[in-house]
């Protein structure tokens, strides 16, 4: 039992590490084109280096649809909490999954108040991000609510209350949440949070104006109503605008077929480069109309309606009118109003699915200056396996099985975890994993007596 609570509690321990760095990234993130990591070339049509393999390759997600233990609740959602938080720090969550782990632990509810406050702080960490990510904001900001009322001091919870905030159009729980966060780094690192303030300023509103575009329409948000719309703000003469556009380009091509989902540009140049422009937008796949604003004057539409500030920004409004994101396009939170909206869109469940992103994410290093360094460009690293060649599929869902079997043991559930072993031991029999659970049976049948179908040599 100690060993158990001692490896929870360093569990715990490194995902308040991570909560730390992923509240430094999503400062940074925000800071508008500083925070693009691996700019691609302005003529490239995708982001420089590998890009990650899916989470979880060639194993499994096995979640109950209801819980009655504690104990085993108590473990997924640890167990939980360290995938999501390590899949948010590289890349994004797939839609798909971040659904069936916010239906499964939604499930849980009622056993959560049973178990201890330290492993609820880990439940409502994992139920929030897989209901950020799947689309929810609603439920999300009830997680950052509770999550609150477990510890108010912990920044991770606040930076939660103000993504679920802004994915809500909330701008009194984003700006509730920046003003906390601003006490919490202190007057040295204030500026730190300056970003998110910048960030959180259009959220909730509902813009209004009419935009003549490219393609010779007339775009009004009223006659968007029940869609969800992003407005796409860039320059052809930035430079940061154009390494960001492969990333804009894929937002487009990920969500463009869902019928509920619209794109429209505001173009910043100067009037007399249009032609440029028009040959630029070709050349580089930007198939959304634009509105062209012109690069001088007050900038009514981006200044005024839609309060922006950086070039590039991406805006994210809802099916109901309201901006419910507004930032840079490798921001996962750019990704997940759009699920949200779309969500909305759909009634409250996820529509048809489309296949999903595989989304760098940049975390931008700090310097001793306090000003955003931008990393220098390096393909991900992927992991090599401790020895030998790289895990088959079969290796890889043979070691899924056995962590579950190992889960069930750690909580008390025996005759489950003997079910599991048994089956990898079927299976995958010549695997490491499968060596590793006829040992693991052979010790609980010394140790707890016979086991039906397993001979002791």
């Amino acid at each position: 039992m100690t060993t158990r609570i001692t490896s929870r509690l360093r569990r715990l321990g490194i995902l308040v590490a991570s909560a730390l760095g992923l509240l430094a990234w999503a400062a940074a993130a925000a800071a508008g084109p500083n925070a693009i990591d691996a700019p691609p070339k302005p003529d490239s049509g995708e982001p420089r280096g590998k890009q990650p393999a899916p989470i979880d390759e060639g194993a499994a997600l096995i979640l109950p649809e209801k819980w009655d233990n504690p104990a085993l609740l108590a473990q997924a959602a640890i167990e939980l909490n360290s995938r999501l938080a390590q899949a948010e720090r590289t890349r994004l969550v797939p839609w798909d999954m971040a659904e069936q782990i916010r239906k499964s632990l939604s499930a849980g509810r009622a056993v959560a108040g049973k178990i201890d406050a330290e492993t609820r702080v880990a439940y409502y960490q994992a139920l929030f991000m897989a209901a950020i990510a799947a689309g929810h904001p609603d439920e999300a900001k009830m997680c950052a609510q509770d999550l609150l009322k477990l510890d108010n001091a912990q920044p991770w919870n606040w930076l939660s209350l103000f993504r679920a905030g802004m994915a809500t159009g909330d701008k009194a729980a984003c700006t509730e949440a920046v003003n906390k966060l601003t006490q919490m780094v202190g007057p040295d690192k204030a500026a730190a949070i300056e970003p998110m303030k910048e960030q959180a300023g259009p959220i909730g509103i509902t813009p209004a104006c009419e935009l003549a575009l490219s393609d010779g329409t007339t775009w009004t948000p009223a006659n968007s109503k029940g869609r969800v719309v992003v407005v796409d703000f860039w320059a052809q003469w930035i430079r940061t605008s154009q390494q960001a556009m492969p990333l804009t380009r894929r937002a487009w091509q990920t969500f463009k077929d869902y019928p509920a989902f619209e794109m429209i540009g505001v173009n910043l140049d100067a009037r007399e480069s249009r032609p440029i422009v028009t040959s630029y937008m070709k050349a580089n796949g930007v198939d959304w109309p634009a509105y062209f604003e012109g690069k001088t004057g007050d900038r009514p539409i981006s200044f005024k309606v839609f309060m922006v500030k950086p070039i590039p920004t991406e805006v994210v409004i809802s099916p109901d009118g309201k901006i419910i994101f507004s930032g840079v396009p490798n921001d996962p939170m750019f990704y997940y109003a759009i699920r949200a909206g779309l969500v909305k869109a759909n009634g409250g469940t996820i529509p048809a699915s489309q296949p999903d992103v595989v989304l760098t994410v940049a975390r931008p290093k700090t310097g001793t200056t306090g000003k955003t360094v931008t990393p220098p460009v390096t393909p991900p690293k992927t992991p090599a396996p401790p020895v030998g060649e790289p895990k088959s599929a079969e290796e890889k869902a043979a070691g899924q099985r056995l962590r579950i079997a190992e889960a069930f043991l750690a909580a008390g559930a025996r005759e489950n975890a003997v079910d599991v072993y048994k089956e990898v031991v079927a299976k995958w029999p010549n695997t490491d994993a499968g060596f590793k659970a006829r040992a693991k049976l052979l010790t609980l049948v010394k140790h707890s007596g016979d086991i039906p179908g397993v001979d002791v040599p």
